[in-house]
């Protein structure tokens, strides 16, 4: 059984109001668990823990708000993640914050000239 960071000594309450997966944040931001780590780095956080802590995650995958699943992704090597992660957030943003005839456009031609919602910060982490 491989080892993961747990997401807190005294377990989860009862009632919670958001499911942000804060055992991730050795990962992100913090960045302890992550590739080209050089062999004492590594020695003291192997990436392994980091891959098994992304792969349990207590409240899943996601990719909304207060999720960092892309930025987790592309830390522990994982582009293929990383990168469906940000392609669907950009995609999300511009569904939700286009008029639908630059929609269109935007389908057509593959570029639009407003840039995308500053809600969009994942994304921005990601890439």
């Amino acid at each position: 059984m491989l080892l993961q960071v747990a997401p807190c000594e005294s377990g989860f309450p009862a009632h919670h109001v958001n499911s942000e997966n804060v055992e991730t944040y050795a990962i992100w931001p913090y960045e302890f668990f992550a590739v080209n780590r050089s062999a004492e780095v590594e020695a003291a956080y192997p990436l392994a823990v980091g891959q098994a802590t992304f792969k349990n995650v207590h409240f899943g995958h996601g990719n909304s708000a207060w999720r960092y699943d892309g930025q987790d992704a592309a830390l522990l090597g994982m582009a293929n993640y990383s990168w469906e992660f940000a392609r669907a957030r950009v995609l999300s943003q511009v569904r939700k914050h286009t008029p639908s005839h630059e929609k269109r456009s935007f389908a057509k031609t593959g570029s639009r000239q407003r840039s995308l919602s500053p809600n969009g910060g994942g994304v921005a982490g990601v890439l």
